[in-house]
């Protein structure tokens, strides 16, 4: 304990142990004031009327110079020639000083004195400052990490989006050593300390943005950075035609009939080219079909071209020459081949071959009637032979019956008393006949009869006997 009486006028020097801290009491008022002096750095404690002169509530100047704190009291006080006691005590912090027991701990460290009592040594310990961490160590320097990908700091990394950071060196001291690496699928070199530069060519890559032009399509990804995405373009491959897309397939197309490519064709002059599928992937499609009246298509060459005269629409075309019943024969279908065609008699009818006119067909239907069976008495009998006249035909009763039908068998009579046959009546001068039973089939069933002024019985089959009376009958004779 120091005391000090009637401190002189003029500024006062007292020389403090470095680091120390000192509690300063008055007889006046025992608040305690503290001055703290590290590095620099010091506090005061408390704010009030410790030295009440001149209505000032504020501490007497306070001037610091390294370890010497000068303290300058105010002048009035001092000639006040008022006497007060100052007094002081001491601390130990192993942090500030300088002995065997003291710490040093790193830069980017902090020490702390545990226990600052003048009888407690060896308690300081070091602990990490903020960005970097690590467990806090007595009596050595902590392991400090700084992981910059992840610290906020002034040399902490700021790697792009998309991209990936590594510190390749945590260590506390080992700054401004922090990597920007491309996430896949963009590209681009690892720098160190700064972002990379990245860049996806989406027409090579593989990503969800990434281009799908079509087969014998170009891609051009307009731009490359690994930010710019959906802006690559589809454009069509010559000899495709078609306007190009952004981010997405083009439509192109290519006409084989009009355009020129390896697939694209050429047809006679005499048949017409269809694309029927102009799709740039829809190749050797073309198709040559032969011009009217000519028929034939082919795919991805020329037609052959065929035409039957029999049914095309031609000048020199049948056109309905050959008439009902006859049929048309084009020997040669070839486009080329023209007037060839002839008709031909269609069976049953008969007749030769007439070449680029009708035919001369006949048909006699009796030849396939069996309508007109003998047994009746019938015949077939057909009107008109050429074959263009059909169902003209008749039955006709065979002589000496009478009848016909068209088309059918014909009802046949036969009257034995008009008729000459081997059944037929022989009735007697002066004798009348009639035919009880006219049907062909029935016979000998005629009558004689007696005409006046003969008599006589009648009798069927066979001549009556017929008398005449000269002396009763009046009569020529």
């Amino acid at each position: 304990m120091v005391s000090v009486r009637n401190i002189a006028r003029s500024a006062t020097r007292l020389k403090w142990i470095y680091a120390g801290v000192w509690h300063f009491y008055t007889m006046y008022n025992p608040t305690r004031i503290d001055f703290m002096t590290h590095k620099g750095e010091w506090t005061m404690d408390p704010t009030g009327d410790i030295f009440p002169w001149d209505d000032s509530t504020q501490l007497p100047p306070i001037v610091q110079y390294d370890a010497d704190v000068w303290v300058h009291l105010h002048s009035d006080y001092a000639q006040a020639g008022e006497g007060f006691t100052l007094s002081w005590s001491c601390v130990f912090n192993e942090c500030w000083s300088n002995c065997t027991t003291c710490g040093t701990c790193p830069s980017g460290q902090t020490c702390t004195d545990t226990n600052t009592s003048l009888d407690s040594l060896s308690d300081w310990e070091c602990s990490c400052n903020l960005p970097s961490t690590g467990d806090t160590t007595s009596l050595k320097a902590a392991n400090c990490t700084t992981d910059e990908c992840v610290a906020q700091c002034a040399s902490c990394a700021w790697c792009f989006e998309k991209q990936t950071c590594i510190d390749t060196n945590t260590s506390a001291y080992s700054l401004s050593d922090w990597e920007c690496s491309c996430d896949a699928p963009s590209i681009g070199n690892t720098t160190v300390a700064q972002a990379a530069n990245c860049i996806i060519d989406e027409c090579v890559a593989q990503c969800a943005s990434c281009a799908w032009c079509f087969e014998k399509q170009t891609c051009i990804d307009t731009n490359t950075s690994a930010y710019s995405l959906s802006d690559w373009e589809c454009s069509c491959d010559a000899p495709s035609i078609g306007s190009t897309t952004v981010a997405q397939a083009a439509n192109c197309i290519i006409d084989e009939c009009t355009m020129n490519c390896t697939t694209c064709g050429t047809c006679p002059s005499d048949q017409t080219c269809t694309d029927t599928y102009t799709n740039a992937l829809s190749l050797s499609d073309w198709a040559c079909s032969c011009d009217a009246p000519a028929t034939g298509t082919a795919t991805a060459q020329a037609a052959v071209c065929g035409m039957n005269e029999c049914t095309a629409d031609c000048t020199t075309c049948a056109k309905g020459t050959c008439l009902e019943y006859q049929t048309c024969n084009d020997t040669n279908t070839s486009a080329y081949s023209v007037n060839d065609w002839e008709c031909l008699c269609d069976a049953p009818s008969t007749g030769e071959a007439a070449s680029v006119e009708a035919a001369d067909c006949t048909y006699d239907e009796c030849e396939s009637v069996t309508a007109c069976y003998p047994p009746n008495g019938h015949e077939c009998f057909d009107a008109n032979t050429t074959s263009v006249s059909r169902d003209d035909w008749f039955c006709v009763c065979k002589a000496p019956a009478t009848g016909s039908r068209l088309m059918g068998p014909a009802v046949c009579t036969l009257d034995e008393c008009l008729e000459t046959c081997d059944t037929c009546a022989k009735c007697g001068p002066g004798q009348g006949c009639y035919d009880k039973n006219r049907a062909y089939g029935s016979r000998w069933g005629w009558v004689c009869y007696c005409i006046a002024p003969a008599t006589g019985d009648t009798t069927t089959g066979e001549s009556a006997t017929c008398v005449i009376d000269e002396c009763e009958t009046a009569c020529p004779t």
